[in-house]
């Protein structure tokens, strides 16, 4: 990136994993391997970039509306994600004075892959889905180009006094 861009102006800490279990089937495995992606992982991509983030960059860091509300078998996964938000709240004010903004999106549920990749049999996260998808007031899973779209808003010059803050993209599941 260096070589042929020289700097990152927006840098998007979007990986992660979902896996949903309860309470008392979690290992430690499953902690160990939810919490190096979506905490260890994202902290430390953040860190690397550092030297190509200047002033005017712009981080956005993936949470999930999940870190707002209760859901059942998820408490690991949610736990990641608060701490993914809590990131975008100390790293805000860490950055700050370099001129680097730093802010995230929670997404509520997005039609994407990662829904196959839960260790869910077929029929419960059919069942799954149709529950959520009852939580939603717009009453449909929401499309990864409606995340980009507001990552791009976020790292934009339109955003450009906006820093620290967690925009629900969730068809207004957290808010109404």
């Amino acid at each position: 990136i260096k070589q042929r861009f020289g700097r990152i102006d927006l840098l998007f800490a979007n990986a992660g994993v979902a896996y949903f279990a309860p309470v008392t089937d979690v290992t430690e495995d499953f902690f160990d391997s939810m919490t190096n992606i979506n905490q260890r992982g994202l902290f430390f991509t953040i860190q690397k970039a550092l030297p190509l983030l200047g002033r005017g960059s712009s981080v956005v860091i993936n949470t999930s509306v999940v870190n707002e509300i209760g859901m059942p078998t998820a408490s690991v996964y949610s736990a990641t994600k608060a701490a993914a938000r809590n990131f975008a709240r100390g790293l805000a004010a860490e950055l700050a004075p370099q001129g680097i903004r730093v802010n995230a999106v929670a997404p509520g549920p997005i039609e994407t892959p990662i829904y196959g990749k839960t260790g869910m049999p077929a029929d419960a996260m059919n069942d799954f889905a149709q529950g959520i998808v009852s939580q939603v007031p717009l009453q449909r899973f929401g499309q990864a180009s409606e995340i980009a779209s507001a990552v791009a808003f976020l790292g934009s010059d339109d955003a450009s006094f906006i820093t620290g803050v967690e925009l629900p993209v969730d068809g207004g599941m957290t808010q109404v």
